[in-house]
């Protein structure tokens, strides 16, 4: 693994990457890696909030614009798309629409991804876990995107492999203590949904303490405004929960075909 690594962060929509992966960005920018971020799509499904000058028809733009001014909030430049469409919310008609992300074959996905690869040439992919967070079908999409490239890349000693894949997270017993709370943001989901969000802590294998960077990762939020206001997304929670959920950005590391795992640097502190 080159020293510094280049980092790779692909996700799904803008503003996964700042909830995942801001803060860990933000220290290898700061100690001279190469960073770059690719979205799947540009988020044409998010909310609008009050106040922002966004329209449903231009919202793609405007998130896109979003997600260059966060990733400048934390040092990165290099901001890609895939081009493919958001799919909504899992159950939305737009899941079916031409485009969308979630109706793209994995194999196709996965061929961007590992185009991306050999572009990139990253050391460390970080991605969505197999259970995206909190089921959003393209964030899954976006983890069997990153599993196919990795196939491709195993049957294809020509393709670029990267020495690392970390699956972004966060743990479930912190998805099940804010179920909980009074008025959160998951309180519509059925309990059932709850006990799948995220991954069991017992399955998270590194952490990395981001709370030097709140400035950035605060400001980074602050840019993503049609879907936060401009706002603290964390503000309607209980201050130990938001604390804890801001402190850290949580993995899984993958094993990979061509080389197992692989030792991290340093910053990653394993959890076992």
């Amino acid at each position: 693994m080159n020293n510094p690594p280049t980092i790779l962060s692909f996700f799904a929509h803008p503003d996964d990457e700042t909830f995942l992966a801001a803060g860990t960005m933000a220290y290898f920018q700061e100690r001279g890696s190469k960073v770059v971020v690719c979205s799947a799509t540009r988020g044409e499904e998010g909310e609008i909030q009050e106040g922002v000058p966004a329209e449903r028809a231009t919202l793609g733009e405007f998130r896109e614009e979003e997600l260059r001014n966060a990733m400048r909030a934390v040092g990165v430049d290099d901001v890609r798309f895939l081009g493919y469409r958001d799919s909504g919310m899992a159950g939305s008609e737009t899941n079916e629409a031409p485009g969308a992300f979630v109706q793209v074959p994995a194999e196709d996905a996965g061929r961007a991804v590992a185009d991306l690869f050999d572009d990139a040439r990253p050391d460390i992919v970080i991605a969505f876990s197999h259970e995206g967070i909190y089921l959003h079908p393209d964030h899954i999409a976006s983890h069997n995107a990153v599993v196919a490239a990795i196939e491709l890349a195993a049957a294809d000693s020509t393709r670029f492999r990267p020495s690392a894949v970390l699956w972004a997270s966060a743990p479930r017993e912190w998805f099940l203590e804010v179920w909980n709370v009074e008025g959160n943001m998951f309180s519509e989901m059925p309990f059932e949904t709850i006990e799948q969000m995220g991954l069991p802590m017992a399955e998270l294998t590194h952490a990395v303490d981001v709370s030097g960077y709140r400035e950035q990762i605060d400001a980074a939020f602050r840019a993503h405004a049609s879907q936060f206001g401009g706002g603290d997304p964390f503000e309607w929670m209980p201050e130990h929960l938001s604390t804890e959920f801001a402190r850290y950005n949580f993995f899984q590391q993958a094993s990979l075909p061509w080389n197992g795992k692989v030792e991290l640097p340093g910053v990653f502190s394993p959890l076992s």
